[in-house]
């Protein structure tokens, strides 16, 4: 990584399944594509961290972007 670039994906120290969801969690939970997730996570809109190589998401902030889009369909984009 460059000087001065700040890293995407932030690795884990231990997988608590009560804390993150699994990349398929969040495809299920949001009901968009892989292709869209990893677009999202690249933009910076949704942040993803790795534990043992394996992508997860914060539950509190996939919870939110769901409540979110409830009220906002649009909220994620096409």
């Amino acid at each position: 990584m460059r000087k001065g670039k700040v890293s995407k994906h932030q690795e884990l120290p231990s997988w608590n399944h009560d804390e993150f969801y699994s990349f398929n969690e969040v495809l299920e939970r949001l009901s968009i594509t892989e292709n869209r997730l990893k677009r999202l996570v690249s933009e910076g809109e949704i942040r993803m961290f790795r534990f043992s190589g394996q992508a997860c998401f914060r539950r509190g902030e996939i919870d939110n972007i769901v409540a979110r889009k409830a009220l906002d369909p649009s909220i994620l984009g096409p």
